[in-house]
């Protein structure tokens, strides 16, 4: 596993640029462990710079936006790059980035790492120098090497035809395969029912059962005429055949559940729980389908309660309340059922991350009638936001976005610990974050112990160049040609797709955002900039969701994560 020295550290780091002169008496030298907020001024590699917005541990750099190079110190005749330009054409620093291949070594695996995404702006050719703890020195822009279990720090230095050069360095973690998780901590994955094709060659037997604890089939689609959930098509029926076989063997450990709605699905939800009876026939027939596949249990995957919501813009404020009371009514029905089948059916729900899907929710009712409550506390940017975005930013309100649905123009962006720490766990008062999103009043917040905190295996992207600047439209994503005819791009990406064909390819620059802990990587010439989460950001997620003593992690989705990696992630920091 590679992880930086500094925790919010950018990936490609680069040298100061050219720039005029600028007073540095009595500013400090930047430091790695300090936190600097918007208007900090320090000096680094021979220049001044200024904070824009809170930071700490990323190292200044014109290709970091938390930072603004004012100038070089002095009079101006240090440049910041050659040291010895008169003002005329300057040499620029390299850019100095590297991958690791595989993200997460074994001991006795070849390890290869490739310095070859490194590059210069003056066009020059580069030499590269790898200093690697305990091995050596090392030259050359690909090397491959076995390693024993361990941490390695690795300094990759490049260097230009001029003499100019950068490093970078991270830590590479080399470590035998995590075990699988525990009860202790759930490990929830989604596996959508549509994938068990063969255009997207994932069927029920190819999950590793043994890296989660439970796997949430999605999605059951709901009926209000009937009052019922509904199994949608013959696709779903023989997938559910498969799982019902596979609790036989591979998955007899793992929890199966059917999680009901979703983005596409949850028209009627509001009509069913309106009435009592509706209700009741909705929760006996979910015990239907559990013991028809001998299954585990039901998600609720309503989107969302409350008025003008979901895909369908219905829903009234009374959905909140109602939305208890067919939880309620679920787990009455479920706990009969388990004392008949001498076996315990669970109960979960996953809602948004967001004030305006889940302002109005009753998260301390839903904590003590459900096991677990996951929060999807992604999509945070798409299409419907003004400017570039962070799909799940996990620390800071620092995220210069603008955003004017709701009658006022509002200059923050949604990240991770507001959805837990207040929308859910905490107080998030009678406005929220942004104002205008619910009007219903705020309920009691669930404990950290009743909720899962969601993880996007899949990123999201814009045809632009900028973090927070505009954009032109969406570019295809991983499966657009599975999509009908003339359908509109939708911007999304398999992580498996980023790491494979994406991060260290020619023309990508990965870079981090502060204080987001997420990712992004950007393509100037093709005008496409991707932000994700990768190992790094999985792993800070995992440990902010253990330090809370919340429930687990959820993720969307099992066949997005193609080679397993941030599923090990998971794994290995839990």
């Amino acid at each position: 596993m590679l992880r930086k020295a500094s925790a919010l550290s950018a990936l490609a780091v680069a040298g100061a640029g050219t720039a005029s002169a600028a007073d540095c008496s009595g500013v400090n030298e930047w430091n790695s462990g300090a936190a600097y907020t918007g208007g900090d001024q320090v000096t680094y590699d021979g220049s001044l710079w200024t904070a824009e917005w809170w930071t700490k541990g990323t190292q200044p750099a014109e290709s970091e936006n938390v930072w603004t190079l004012e100038g070089a110190c002095g009079d101006g005749g240090n440049d910041g790059g050659d040291g010895g330009n008169d003002g005329g054409d300057q040499n620029q620093s390299p850019d100095a980035s590297f991958t690791v291949s595989p993200s997460s070594p074994e001991p006795g695996e070849e390890v290869t790492l490739d310095a070859s995404g490194s590059s210069d702006p003056d066009g020059d050719s580069l030499s590269y120098e790898w200093n690697i703890e305990t091995v050596g020195t090392v030259e050359g822009a690909v090397n491959t090497l076995t390693l024993d279990a361990g941490n390695y720090e690795v300094t990759l230095t490049v260097t230009d035809a001029d003499g100019a050069s950068s490093s970078v360095t991270e830590t590479l973690t080399v470590a035998e395969a995590p075990d699988g998780p525990t009860d202790e901590f759930k490990v929830i994955g989604y596996y959508p029912g549509w994938k068990a094709t063969p255009e997207y060659d994932y069927y029920p037997e190819d999950i590793p059962f043994d890296k989660v604890t439970h796997v949430q089939y999605a999605f059951l689609g709901v009926d209000a005429d009937n009052a019922v959930p509904t199994i949608m098509s013959d696709q779903d029926r023989q997938n559910l055949e498969r799982f019902k076989e596979l609790k036989d063997g591979a998955a007899s450990d793992t929890k199966i559940t059917l999680s009901v709605g979703g983005w596409a699905d949850s028209t009627g939800f509001s009509e069913i729980a309106m009435t009592e009876s509706g209700r009741q026939s909705f929760a006996d027939r979910c015990v239907e389908i559990l013991r028809k596949y001998n299954l585990d249990g039901i998600d609720i995957d309503w989107e969302h309660p409350g008025s003008s919501q979901g895909k369908c813009q219905c829903g009234s404020n009374k959905d909140y309340e109602n939305h208890v009371k067919l939880l309620q009514a679920l787990r009455d029905t479920l706990d009969a059922a388990a004392k008949e089948d001498g076996k315990y059916y669970e109960l979960s729900i996953a809602n948004g991350g967001s004030d305006w899907n889940a302002g109005g929710l009753r998260h301390g009712d839903i904590g003590e009638i459900c096991d677990f409550a996951s929060i999807m506390a992604y999509d945070f940017t798409g299409s419907w936001m003004d400017v570039v975005g962070q799909n799940a930013p996990l620390y800071g309100d620092a995220h210069p976005t603008e955003n004017s649905q709701y009658g006022e123009t509002y200059n923050a962006q949604y990240f991770v610990e507001y959805s837990v720490d207040k929308l859910y766990a905490g107080d998030h008062g009678e406005v929220g974050y942004w104002p205008g999103q619910w009007e219903y009043p705020p309920a009691e917040p669930a404990a950290y112990d009743e909720l899962v905190l969601g993880l996007p295996f899949y990123g999201r992207g814009f045809n632009g160049t900028e973090m927070y600047g505009s954009y032109s439209g969406l570019p295809q994503g991983t499966w657009h040609d599975q999509l009908e005819d003339g359908a509109d791009p939708t911007g999304a990406f398999d992580f498996g797709d980023l790491e494979e064909n994406f991060e260290g390819a020619d023309g990508w620059t990965k870079k981090r955002h502060d204080p987001g802990a997420t990712p992004y990587i950007v393509n100037e010439s093709e005008e496409t900039i991707i932000s994700y989460d990768d190992e790094k950001a999985i792993e800070e997620k995992v440990k902010f969701a253990k330090e809370r003593g919340m429930s687990g992690v959820m993720f969307w989705e099992l066949s997005q994560d193609w080679n397993e990696t941030l599923l090990d992630t998971i794994n290995r920091t839990a």
